[in-house]
């Protein structure tokens, strides 16, 4: 049973009693074409940072980072942003890709309709965390295994992150258990120890890391959104639709939940909604 529990909740991002049985199917889906059991097999050379800045070099208009929207205002002939900073922006159209929690937080004039507002409050956001350990050498490579790891332990899942110069092991922990690491006032070290208690090997060879918690973020406040239990049925067709001039998109708006390939699936549906 927690073999089950750990290699699905990794690709939900929390504990499966908050996931929905449709929205898992939903998601399943996409890993039928898988021809074993691969983890995060492919990558972006340079990383995924480096796909969004090629993407933003190829923009007309600067990328403006740290703009955090408070409200969005519409009438028949545009939408005006109203930033924190009580600057604004005026535009004919506006497609609105904000996580679901961050959603909530803005205001509308006039108010979003009713399902709307439900489904982006009813939409989850997952619960997960990424320690990334730094090592003086892959020890893993030389112990005869690639880094991949599902484990009943509190790590949760491994895999090996290198990129370039150093060798990294990436933790990757959801649900109640990723609250529990954030209260570790040592959380680098501690998953050091934790898995040098099983690989002995690894022992004396921490260099040191670091955490990221999306869960705390405050231009994400959890990882990627999953389906609660009763969302499908209930308010996924709501997320999607347009709000007069305001336009929704983000991997929360699409059927390939949770991942790039949603973001992307999504941009496809909302350019024709838009340049129609």
């Amino acid at each position: 049973l927690w073999w089950v529990n750990s290699k699905y909740r990794s690709d939900e991002g929390d504990d499966l009693e908050r996931i929905g049985l449709l929205g898992w199917l939903g998601g399943f889906m996409h890993y039928l074409d898988r021809e074993g059991d691969e983890l995060s097999s492919h990558r972006f050379p340079g990383g995924t940072s480096a796909l969004c800045s090629l993407m933003a070099g190829s923009l007309r208009q600067e990328v403006r980072f740290g703009q955090v929207v408070r409200r969005v205002t519409q009438d028949a002939s545009g939408v005006t942003l109203q930033f924190e900073s009580e600057s604004t922006e005026r535009f004919d159209r506006v497609v609105l890709t904000l996580p679901p929690r961050c959603l909530e937080d803005v205001v509308f004039e006039p108010p979003l309709g009713a399902s709307k507002r439900c489904a982006v409050e009813a939409c989850g956001m997952s619960r997960a965390i990424k320690i990334a350990l730094r090592y003086e050498r892959a020890w893993w490579t030389e112990a005869g295994w690639g880094g991949s790891l599902q484990t009943d332990q509190s790590i949760q899942q491994t895999w090996d992150g290198t990129l370039g110069e150093g060798a990294v092991l990436n933790l990757y922990i959801c649900g109640d258990e990723a609250l529990n690491w954030l209260r570790n006032p040592d959380p680098v070290g501690s998953a050091g120890a934790e898995l040098a208690a099983t690989y002995p090997e690894s022992g004396g060879l921490l260099l040191g890391g670091g955490i990221h918690d999306w869960i705390n973020d405050p231009y994400a406040r959890g990882a990627f959104s999953h389906l609660p239990p009763r969302y499908v049925l209930d308010h996924m067709p709501d997320i999607v639709p347009p709000e007069g001039r305001v336009h929704f998109a983000g991997e929360h708006t699409a059927n390939w939940v949770g991942f790039i390939e949603g973001a992307l699936e999504s941009a496809e549906r909302v350019v024709p909604e838009v340049t129609r």
